[in-house]
């Protein structure tokens, strides 16, 4: 092997990298088990499920959902993964969005203003305009975002 392969190569010798393997192949079998345990629980729901009576099959589907929903934490939920965000927090963003909607917007009406203004002059006219103007307020408050320190976020 030329000497610049065995220097990228992962060495069998190295305490971290049998660590690291050793630490992947427990969690992949304790995932194996999982969806294993996982896969027997949802047949035993549909044997359940199939032996009840052909009316209440619906709602018993329902329920077992149901139950299902309620005693598990929802796994995108953001703030038990990534923090909880403040009304701040959802206030800045929702500040940034409004930049970038009213930009995108203008954007997207303004070719359809030019094209509309071929058939209908008044109509497209008003189109062009109105576009123009969503992206010159998107992009001023865009560049005010970025330029004034403190219009989007208190200095702390």
């Amino acid at each position: 092997m030329p000497t610049w392969c065995s220097d990228l190569a992962i060495r069998e010798d190295d305490p971290a990298s049998s660590d690291d393997a050793a630490k992947d192949a427990s969690e992949a079998a304790a995932a194996a088990v999982a969806e294993a345990r996982l896969e027997e629980l949802a047949d035993d729901i549909a044997r359940v499920i199939e032996a009840g009576p052909a009316a209440d099959r619906e709602s018993l589907h329902d329920y077992a959902v149901s139950l299902v929903r309620e005693r598990l934490p929802v796994a995108h939920d953001d703030s038990r993964f990534q923090g909880t965000r403040t009304a701040q927090n959802a206030k800045e963003t929702a500040q940034g969005g409004l930049t970038k909607v009213a930009f995108g917007y203008g954007v997207l009406v303004l070719p359809v203003g030019l094209l509309v203004s071929l058939l209908f002059p008044p109509v497209g006219i008003t189109l062009v305009l109105i576009g123009a103007g969503m992206m010159a307020v998107g992009a001023v408050s865009g560049l005010a975002a970025k330029l004034i320190p403190g219009s989007r976020r208190k200095a702390e």
